[in-house]
């Protein structure tokens, strides 16, 4: 499966992971609300972001452009993993419908963890999905587990989108890095890429920091220490 690299911060993916079946609407997927968040980027006059003047926060699941899917799961594994190991422990969890090797797409470094998306057998609620997100990272070799969601673009067309297990933050001044390491102690993260002329920073979370990437970003963005922190999502394209 082919994998194209945008402004490294978006993965697209060609190629259907989501069936045409009913979607089941379920009043206790709100138990997430409070923390699926994020902050709203700006838009200059020719339609570029412009993250650095972001401010207003948006709820998931308020949003009419954003709909949790209750059958999905996004999961990574150790990068040391082979990929019938992962297939095993996928199908052996009684969690999940099948899988198959077409479902795990390859890390870029050492650093980075091998994942997959995963179809539960029936829909859950937020809270349950939560649940075996617990359950499946008790395994050594799961680095993490999220939810998923649909999205709508602008023109209307349906895509597949999760969080990953990265986040990109700018530091304000590139002499002083206290305030970035300082919150990368405190939050079990690890610092995997950085681009010191810029003052881009690339953090990795895993099943022991103190948040996913999602919330990890909004929390350094919260801080104000930093120019922006945006987590890194991953798209694909889907068949309603």
């Amino acid at each position: 499966m082919k994998i194209i690299k945008i402004a490294a911060v978006v993965l697209v993916l060609a190629g259907s992971l989501y069936s045409c079946e009913k979607r089941v609407k379920n009043t206790s997927d709100l138990d997430c609300e409070n923390e699926l968040y994020f902050y709203t980027p700006l838009y200059t006059s020719d339609g570029v972001e412009e993250f650095v003047l972001r401010s207003e926060k948006v709820f998931f699941l308020q949003s009419d452009r954003i709909d949790f899917l209750n059958d999905w799961l996004f999961v990574g594994f150790e990068p040391h993993l082979q990929v019938i190991e992962m297939e095993n422990f996928i199908n052996e969890s009684g969690f999940f419908k099948t899988t198959d090797e077409s479902k795990i797409y390859p890390m870029y470094n050492e650093n980075e963890y091998r994942f997959m998306f995963v179809n539960t057998k029936e829909q859950k609620t937020c809270s349950q999905l939560k649940e075996i997100i617990h359950e499946l990272e008790k395994s050594p070799i799961v680095g993490f587990a999220d939810l998923s969601f649909r999205v709508i673009g602008r023109l209307g067309e349906a895509v597949f989108w999760s969080y990953t297990y990265s986040f990109e933050v700018m530091v304000k001044d590139k002499d002083d890095l206290s305030d970035l390491y300082s919150l990368v102690q405190e939050t079990n993260t690890l610092i995997i890429r950085q681009e010191r002329d810029s003052g881009l920073y690339t953090i990795r979370v895993n099943k022991y920091s103190k948040g996913n990437a999602l919330q990890m970003a909004n929390f350094f963005h919260e801080t104000g220490k930093f120019v922006y922190a945006r987590p890194m999502h991953i798209i694909s394209s889907l068949i309603f």
